[in-house]
């Protein structure tokens, strides 16, 4: 249900966009060959040197942490501002902003026997970002970009404080953003897409 309200706002998002300027509907096409998971991005064109993106992926699929099998649930939301130097087309070429990226996920343990072991991960992390995006006559997008922040929400909620036996001497609720290491985000993205409106035209 959370996913598919999420997914209902961005295409909100996308249409609004598209009704008042440029949009590039975005996807990182590696995610899926790694990760066993999808994302979708659009970022609407302000005008031609500033952008704003929102994004949203799904989170899914079996991990083992401390021997134990889990599978996985829950989504990632990510936002960004972007400001395009000299630009050719609008909102292309070179770019510098500044992200905000939010998950939570769930994981339920695969054997019924261990259940008191959920737990879930909430994370936020703010930061810096930079990158190069290309916009073809054909209207395809593709985008490189890097980004370095932190972490200022990274928490571990256990269902079963009590049966719990991971990272346990005494279990308890983990803040992680007391250790400095853990709270580093490094996004990193590799991107295609599409462009609706605008293309072909260059920027003033």
């Amino acid at each position: 249900m959370k996913n598919t309200i999420l997914a209902f706002v961005l295409l909100c998002f996308c249409g609004t966009a598209f009704a008042q300027g440029t949009i590039d509907l975005k996807t990182t096409p590696l995610r899926p060959v790694f990760y066993k998971n999808g994302e979708i991005l659009a970022e609407y064109g302000i005008n031609p040197t500033v952008g704003v993106e929102l994004g949203v992926r799904s989170t899914f699929g079996g991990t083992t942490v401390e021997s134990i099998d889990f599978d996985r649930s829950g989504a990632v939301i990510f936002a960004a501002g972007h400001y395009y130097f000299k630009p050719d087309y609008g909102a292309d070429n070179f770019s510098a902003g500044v992200y905000v990226r939010s998950r939570a996920t769930s994981f339920d343990a695969s054997n019924a026997e261990q259940v008191n072991e959920n737990f879930k991960w909430n994370r936020t992390a703010i930061g810096l970002m930079g990158g190069y995006k290309w916009v073809g006559q054909n209207n395809l997008v593709f985008e490189l970009d890097l980004g370095i922040g932190r972490a200022i929400n990274n928490k571990v909620d256990f269902i079963d404080k009590e049966g719990s036996t991971i990272n346990t001497e005494e279990i308890s609720d983990l803040n992680l953003t007391r250790l400095p290491g853990i709270n580093i985000d490094l996004p990193g993205r590799i991107i295609i897409g599409y462009r609706f409106g605008g293309v072909g035209r260059r920027a003033a």
